[in-house]
């Protein structure tokens, strides 16, 4: 195993001052690049999986895809193992009826997120919700579907206008709204909601986030 990093997390930025204030929090959480992972190890984490979590693999057509979940259930079952010393083989995945995965009979909240060739995970005593994403050109009209006028306003540094959704590589435009989609997007996951429901998601001083080697992750807890 490569390039498998734990950390924990002092403190946090949070940059949208009139949504919420910055606290301190410590968060524990692991990061791995599915570019690390053999095909001797993907086949072995794909043997300890559940049935059913197996066949959620099995569906995926996309060979990045499958790589990405069973890395996911990998690192959520390393960082369980470390957070409450166990053994790994131990730990079962499975799936509450909304989808969202929880390791079976123990006292445990986790959390899994990916985007491009990263994974994550993080770990808390209460429910928690993750999200990553690379930082990249968009095209902004996603923005409107998933975000409020003063989310909008936040992003682009004033009220846009129709021309404004539009493709950019404005980085400072990009990680605003990275910022708040990931914000929203833990929250989401933190209540175990669909994404239908990410505009109306409401970020509060619980949604931290920060920048990392390209990409940004926000945690709610």
């Amino acid at each position: 195993m490569h390039n498998m990093l734990y950390y924990n997390i002092d403190y946090a930025f949070l940059k949208i001052s009139n949504i919420g204030d910055a606290l301190f929090l410590s968060i524990k959480y692991e990061k791995f690049n599915i570019l690390d992972l053999s095909d001797e190890e993907y086949q072995n984490f794909y043997s300890l999986m559940d049935d059913m979590r197996k066949q959620k693999v099995d569906i995926l057509a996309n060979e990045k895809n499958k790589k990405q979940t069973v890395a996911g259930e990998m690192l959520a079952k390393k960082t369980i193992s470390n957070y409450l010393n166990i053994s790994y083989d131990s730990i079962k995945i499975v799936e509450a009826e909304n989808g969202k995965p929880y390791a079976e009979n123990l006292n445990i909240h986790f959390n899994i997120s990916h985007s491009d060739n990263m994974v994550v995970c993080a770990i808390s005593e209460t429910e928690i919700g993750i999200d990553i994403e690379k930082l990249r050109p968009i095209n902004l009209k996603v923005a409107k579907r998933f975000c409020s006028c003063e989310e909008l306003n936040y992003i682009f540094g004033f009220s846009p206008c129709d021309k404004d959704f539009r493709f950019t590589e404005n980085t400072e435009i990009l990680t605003r709204f990275f910022e708040i989609y990931t914000k929203k997007e833990s929250v989401v996951k933190y209540n175990g909601n669909g994404i239908s429901d990410l505009k109306n998601a409401k970020i509060s001083d619980k949604t931290k986030t920060f920048y990392e080697d390209g990409f940004i992750i926000s945690i709610s807890e």
